[in-house]
């Protein structure tokens, strides 16, 4: 096995302090005694197009498309189905130390003429494998995270991902919850108006039936807050969030013209999952799941989610960013960036996950606004519309 640890040369002034560590791809490793059919499998389901043969622990080989080509040319089918990785010969390859930086480790590839490199930890035992072009992506400033998150605030776009945030705090996004605990509370007010007030019957009377049946009130009360929100400068947010992870994960430059053209639409935006919750609650209410088979249902739902929860994005909560939303989430994702690529990796805990999501906050926030109505309900009388039951 070659070491890396003799290509110390000198590092150019844009080199992180982040270490080979940081950018490991997991891939499938191999043994000697596999099959020659499954190493090919390994290799086309390798981000870096290659898998390491290991034995005890360490590296012994790396396994490529080319290496498998030419062990099969010119042999016969039903022989080279029995063949084991054992019996082909390897690549040529360098084992790098987990504690090289990645300048250092991309000169070395270079110099060595080479598309990927197993990266192993003193005791020489195999971590992960690192390509030329992550390395090249990160010496042109262009990594990220795998995972990008976000959320829309009143007073701006935030943005989660490894382990790193970008754009507006915590009190932001508890704001979140105060706004949308107040649109929720609105909605119910307006629904439990509109199931009472004699007007609709007369003017409206075709509804009226509808007015009475189990799941008018909850879509009701559905269809307002849908309103209600829409209404809301926060959907313009919301879009400026989906179109700057877009831009993001794209490779595009950050720049207004280039996030403006994505499209408001991301399918890991929770509203997909708000419409998954929709559906059911339909099949639920109109007691379907006790009439039909429950396996009808949820097949439906695993049909229309996305498709639901793209045109409740499209339609509802996001509509087309104004100029100052695009820049604050313009600047939330290069603050995210510059973190991810030049701060120190903070711990992926489960609890610091969890934080990062915003959904604690979010909730604190709703938390917050009950509690001050339930305390003045229990201190003063308070008007109908603001009593909490």
């Amino acid at each position: 096995m070659v070491s890396a640890r003799r290509a110390n040369r000198q590092e150019p002034p844009t080199a992180r302090m982040h270490t080979l560590r940081d950018y490991l791809i997991r891939v499938r490793t191999l043994c000697p005694e596999d099959s020659l059919a499954t190493a090919a499998e390994a290799v086309r389901n390798s981000r870096v197009g290659a898998t390491p043969v290991i034995e005890f622990g360490r590296p012994v080989g790396l396994i490529t498309s080319q290496v498998v080509a030419r062990f099969l040319a010119g042999r016969d089918p039903q022989a080279a189905s029995r063949a084991q990785v054992a019996d082909v010969v390897p690549e040529n390859w360098v084992a790098l130390p987990e504690d090289l930086s990645p300048a250092k480790a991309l000169l070395f590839i270079q110099a060595n003429r080479l598309e990927r490199a197993p990266v192993v930890d003193p005791d020489g035992r195999f971590l992960g494998m690192v390509s030329a072009a992550d390395l090249t992506c990160v010496a042109c400033g262009r990594e990220r995270p795998g995972l990008i998150g976000g959320m829309a605030t009143p007073f701006g776009v935030y943005l989660t991902g490894g382990g790193v945030r970008g754009g507006v705090g915590d009190l932001a996004l508890m704001t979140t919850g105060l706004m949308m605990a107040g649109i929720m509370m609105v909605s119910f007010r307006l629904t439990e108006w509109v199931l009472v007030h004699p007007i609709w019957m007369q003017v409206l009377p075709l509804l009226a039936g509808w007015l009475q049946h189990p799941s008018a009130a909850e879509l009701l009360s559905m269809v307002l807050f849908g309103g209600l929100f829409r209404l809301t400068w926060v959907t313009g947010y919301h879009a400026a969030e989906h179109q700057v992870v877009h831009a993001i994960e794209a490779g595009d430059d950050l720049d207004p013209d280039a996030v403006r053209r994505q499209p408001r639409v991301h399918p890991r935006c929770g509203t997909n999952l708000v419409a998954a919750v929709l559906i059911m609650s339909l099949f639920w209410r109109n007691r379907v799941l006790d009439d039909a088979q429950p396996l009808i249902a949820m097949l439906t739902t695993l049909f229309l989610w996305r498709r639901v929860g793209a045109w409740i994005q499209q339609h509802v909560t996001t509509r087309p960013a104004t100029a100052t939303q695009i820049d604050s989430g313009i600047r939330a994702a290069r603050e995210l960036l510059t973190r991810y690529q030049q701060g120190p990796r903070p711990s992926q805990t489960v609890a610091r996950r969890i934080w990062n999501m915003g959904m604690l906050q979010v909730f604190a926030g709703s938390l917050l606004l009950f509690g001050a109505l339930a305390l003045m309900q229990a201190i003063a009388p308070v008007p109908e519309f603001l009593k909490v039951y």
